[in-house]
């Protein structure tokens, strides 16, 4: 697929150009315009991030890590759970003194074999014919699904950010949250991002540096069961928010 994606700053207008829009593949229809999202929001103080982001009205967490982590998997489980969705895969965030997520797309992405999973999600997955390996995205084989149809009460615009979580896959006992460093929550976030969004530099990676330094960071190891993910990520949210409530 060749595209070309184009920003005049100064008249706030875009322009993405392929040679053939019916040969877009569906991963690229499920998040469009992600450079020129990049861009244009950058010029206005908020950060695109390569994470997924679930949480409640009171506020909710970033799921951050490298693709195949494990983040669709506990998004899109927080998602069955009832827990608000803003994304799976790109969401953007403003800095601040009070972090904000923001959700861009209602998509999502989860491995093929996993969608027996989520049946809740069969009626909204996309699924397309097998690309090459060589030239296709390293993400390339997963199951889009669009959430606004299958879940249209639980997607979000966005919530205040409490945490962030580094999501390992385990596969035994139980799924438990453990306090990381903050550099270690920065090197889970920025790599992935940078190379996902290619034009990334110095000014994101300060913006994802302020960010990590304002909220704590924990790794979730995901146990036997990772429906188990959306309980803890809940008891998180709602001692932090205890925990910011209770007077100083």
């Amino acid at each position: 697929m060749r595209a070309l994606s184009v920003l005049d700053d100064a008249r706030s207008v875009g322009w993405y150009w392929t040679e053939d829009a019916l040969t877009l593949p569906e991963w690229e229809c499920a998040t469009p315009l992600r450079h020129i999202l990049h861009w244009w929001l950058a010029r206005h103080g908020v950060q695109q991030l390569h994470a997924a982001a679930v949480g409640t009205e009171s506020g909710g967490v970033l799921v951050v890590g490298r693709s195949g982590s494990g983040k669709s998997t506990v998004a899109l489980a927080s998602l069955a759970a009832g827990l608000l969705y803003a994304g799976d895969d790109y969401v953007a965030a403003s800095v601040g003194s009070d972090p904000v997520v923001h959700s861009l797309y209602s998509s999502g992405k989860i491995e093929p074999h996993h969608v027996e999973r989520f049946p809740h999600l069969l009626s909204a997955q996309r699924i397309e014919p097998e690309a090459d390996p060589v030239t296709a995205p390293f993400d390339r084989h997963k199951t889009v699904v669009y959430l606004h149809e299958s879940h249209p009460t639980t997607n979000t615009e966005g919530f205040r950010i409490r945490a962030i979580l580094i999501p390992r896959i385990v596969g035994h006992g139980e799924t438990l949250l453990t306090p990381v460093p903050r550099a270690r929550a920065l090197a889970a976030l920025a790599p992935s991002t940078i190379v996902q969004l290619h034009t990334a530099g110095q000014d994101a990676l300060g913006s994802m540096r302020e960010l990590v330094g304002r909220v704590p960071a924990f790794e979730l190891a995901l146990g036997a069961n990772v429906d188990d993910a959306p309980s803890v990520i809940r008891d998180l949210l709602e001692l932090l928010t205890r925990t910011d409530e209770a007077p100083r």
